[in-house]
């Protein structure tokens, strides 16, 4: 995502138009095409289809203004939202339009004063009116589309920590709470419901004023045996494996690994042809007709000892999983 702060806001007088459709093309996801399977996490599913669900089903209900979403790095939680987004969109076309905002430092913070607070209005003004566009030759059910509006706020700890104490940050912090506090949990006249979705590893730096604003707090842990099982036969999917592999053992000794971890381990078991193909062999001697013909008949099977290998040589990734479970139970909803 390209950042706002950059070459578009070349000094703190620059008035550029926070309602323009190209300011709102730089926060707005376009999911043209199918995110990847989340594994698991059923709660945290739950919560964001009730979120985007109750509107079509209960329209004078409020739904919930905010849902946080805290775990390990790498376990899909970025691609959580954009999943739920997807599936509801599709399942409820002809009724709802979900659209999605992502954010991120890269993309709010300036280094102009001011500047920061102004961007993360914009957005907040973008979410409540922005509509689906409707086509002469809609019907009128579609005309009449519920428009529901997602504020994803990736590494929320990273903007709003309660540990950074420069005036910059507290205006910022400050602005976000104001705003989360006046989104439209229920239609408004002419203005779409605004759900704000925050994601952090580091919940704890959040600080009281900011987690309360997320009536719905989900921990979305390391994937189970179940989940890991179901990971690995996906990044599997049409590799050839050999006949004295035993994926069942390589999911028991995952233990720890997140979704990330996963799929880097496979990618590397993957590995395990090409490089017996390469033993001995200089990239030199090959020409543009060679390489067109490694294929993966002539490399061979993914074998036994390619897992043992990628099992042995990758590493997690994740951080403090204890305090992140200290946190939820504390603080995480059921």
């Amino acid at each position: 995502m390209k950042s706002v702060s950059s070459s578009s806001s070349t000094s703190a007088g620059d008035n550029y138009n926070l309602t323009s459709s190209s300011f709102i093309s730089e926060f707005l996801v376009s999911l043209k095409d199918d995110p990847p399977p989340v594994f698991g996490h059923d709660n945290a599913k739950k919560f964001l289809k009730e979120s985007v669900i109750i509107p079509l089903l209960y329209p004078s209900m409020p739904s919930w203004k905010g849902v946080l979403l805290f775990g390990p790095a790498g376990v899909g939680k970025s691609s959580l939202i954009k999943s739920i987004v997807s599936s509801v969109n599709e399942k409820y076309k002809e009724r709802i339009k979900v659209h999605l905002f992502e954010c991120s430092a890269s993309g709010i913070v300036n280094k102009y004063r001011g500047e920061s607070e102004k961007i993360l209005k914009g957005v907040f003004s973008a979410a409540r009116s922005i509509k689906a566009p409707v086509s002469p030759s809609s019907t009128p059910a579609s005309a009449d589309l519920l428009n529901v509006s997602i504020i994803f706020i990736d590494e929320l700890d990273s903007i709003f920590s309660s540990t950074a104490h420069d005036e910059s940050s507290s205006r910022l912090r400050v602005e976000l709470l104001k705003h989360i506090d006046g989104v439209e949990s229920v239609s408004a006249a002419g203005n779409n419901r605004v759900i704000v979705v925050g994601a952090t590893n580091r919940p704890w730096d959040l600080g009281d004023a900011l987690v309360r604003r997320f009536e719905k707090r989900c921990y979305i842990a390391l994937p189970e045996e179940e989940d890991r099982r179901a990971i690995v036969d996906y990044h599997l999917a049409g590799v050839r494996i050999g006949g004295d592999v035993d994926r069942e053992d390589v999911v028991r000794r995952t233990a720890g690994l997140s979704g990330a971890d996963l799929k880097v381990l496979c990618r590397e078991a993957c590995m395990g042809p090409l490089r017996r193909f390469l033993v001995g062999v200089s990239p030199k001697d090959f020409t543009k007709a060679d390489l067109a013909e490694i294929t993966p008949e002539v490399l061979g099977m993914v074998e036994r000892e390619d897992f043992e290998r990628a099992v042995m040589n990758t590493r997690r990734t994740v951080g403090d999983v204890k305090r992140l479970e200290t946190f939820d139970a504390d603080f995480g909803s059921r």
